[in-house]
């Protein structure tokens, strides 16, 4: 894959550095603009970096680095303008706006995220890039529609669950302070029609070991031959609190005509086999076996 489109050699280069913050409780220090140059358009994130997920984008983004760089690469590699782009668990629009960039202004991306705190700063850093292209739905994306219960995590701004993540032995906090509360749940399926949308080229799915249920509430989606490249999260933990596991993760892409692939770098991708305990080959064969998450490209 490679990250550069029609000779823009700082396509994917995050610009500037701030001043910096000292990390604190959540929604104590003013946001934080990290702007990041793509295909010619700055991408704008207003981030609070008193936030855990949002202080990680923005440390991943310094130096001339770039947040999740392989994500960004392969989304570079398969999407053109006039796609569709689906975000499952868009957090504050990292990958959205990205995404709205690079599918242009007759694209069109579909954001989902129910936390009210993240889908308020999504909200506001759509309006701030004034991406039109993007469409907000506030809800979980699951394997039925209808209402669950849904957990807040006061740990981290990127993990909040459908499963209590104060059971993480990371989320101290949580687990003293429990906050469950009701969420509109739908299928990516049921959202595209009623969004008119026929035909999706690239998705990513992010969503603490929901990812199985979401795959099962997107399988017509799923059977599109225009959808190349399924960009999801592997946690293990998450996926063992939801009563699923990795071969439940991969056999519901495999059947859908993908291939697994996992990568640090972005351009050394191995396969991972279904047969042989949804492990892969070689010396990611160790880390893919602990609780650490990681991506799996799903490519057809």
């Amino acid at each position: 894959m490679s990250p550069r489109r029609n000779g823009e050699q700082d396509a994917l280069t995050p610009m500037g550095n701030v001043p910096e913050q000292k990390p604190g409780a959540v929604g104590k220090c003013e946001p934080t603009l990290l702007q990041l140059p793509i295909h010619g358009q700055v991408v704008k994130l207003l981030l609070h970096l008193d936030a855990v997920s949002q202080r990680l984008i923005f440390d991943n983004c310094q130096g001339g680095l770039l947040y999740e760089f392989p994500s960004v690469l392969a989304l570079n590699q398969f999407l053109k303008p006039g796609d569709t782009f689906i975000d499952v668990g868009a957090h504050i629009g990292f990958f959205t706006l990205i995404a709205s960039v690079m599918v242009g202004p007759n694209g069109r991306v579909l954001a989902f995220e129910p936390e009210p705190h993240n889908f308020d700063a999504l909200r506001r850093n759509v309006a701030l890039n004034q991406a039109q292209n993007v469409m907000l739905i506030k809800a979980v994306a699951g394997d039925v529609e209808g209402q669950v219960t849904f957990y807040e995590n006061l740990d981290n701004d990127g993990g909040h669950a459908l499963w209590p993540p104060g059971l993480h032995p990371f989320n101290t906090r949580t687990r003293l302070s429990p906050k469950p509360s009701t969420a509109p749940q739908v299928t990516v399926d049921a959202a595209l029609r009623r969004a008119g949308v026929k035909c999706v080229a690239a998705m990513k799915i992010d969503t603490e070991g929901a990812e199985v249920r979401v795959a099962r509430g997107a399988r017509e989606c799923l059977g599109q031959p225009e959808l190349r490249l399924v960009i999801c999260e592997h946690n293990r933990f998450g996926l063992f609190a939801l009563g699923a596991t990795s071969q439940d993760l991969l056999r519901e892409f495999y059947t859908a005509g993908f291939k697994g692939f996992v990568t640090e770098d972005g351009s050394n991708f191995q396969e991972i086999s279904v047969d042989r305990a949804c492990q892969p080959c070689g010396e990611w064969a160790e880390k893919f076996n602990t609780d650490r998450t990681e991506n799996i490209f799903f490519l057809r």
